[in-house]
């Protein structure tokens, strides 16, 4: 189930790159140009709850909770919240889940129908950048994460602002 702890913000030099963008575009008052990043954070495991809604194991409009913290290599550089509401049971789990990855510099939403989620451990999963807020309100992509071991997981951010 922690496959789905995926969350966070960029690496020092993408994310630093960006947030000088936009703070230069904003404070010129200019229209903002368009660009790319790509940026690899860990989310590390700090809390997961599963809510059996109906009490009668794990099925259809249950979901899990999942927390952790964002790290650039060693350095901690935000925090994650994602919420999974399983839909079937097919595939060892589907499950519609909404992610928001926080910094200092604002938060990155995402949101993937997510296999495997009543498995033991999914090996990957995609999400689509939905939108943001602050510094990354007009960003979209996508975050492609990577299960490491039970409680971290590699999210690879590629993203378009």
């Amino acid at each position: 189930m922690r496959f789905l702890k995926a969350v966070g913000i960029g690496s020092t030099v993408a994310l630093t790159a960006l947030l000088t963008f936009a703070s230069a575009a904003d404070a010129a008052g200019a229209a903002k140009a368009r660009g790319e990043a790509s940026f690899t954070l860990v989310a590390k495991s700090t809390g997961q709850t599963a809510v059996d809604v109906d009490r009668d194991g794990m099925g259809p409009g249950d979901y899990v909770v999942f927390t952790d913290d964002l790290f650039d290599k060693e350095t901690k550089v935000g925090n994650a919240g994602t919420v999974c509401t399983l839909i079937s049971e097919h595939n060892h789990g589907e499950a519609q889940c909404v992610f928001t990855f926080r910094s200092a510099h604002g938060d990155i939403t995402a949101q993937a129908l997510a296999n495997g989620i009543l498995s033991s451990r999914p090996k990957s999963f995609d999400a689509a950048i939905t939108g943001g807020t602050d510094s990354f309100a007009d960003v979209r992509g996508y975050i492609h994460g990577t299960t490491d071991n039970p409680s971290e997981v590699t999210l690879a951010f590629h993203v378009d602002y």
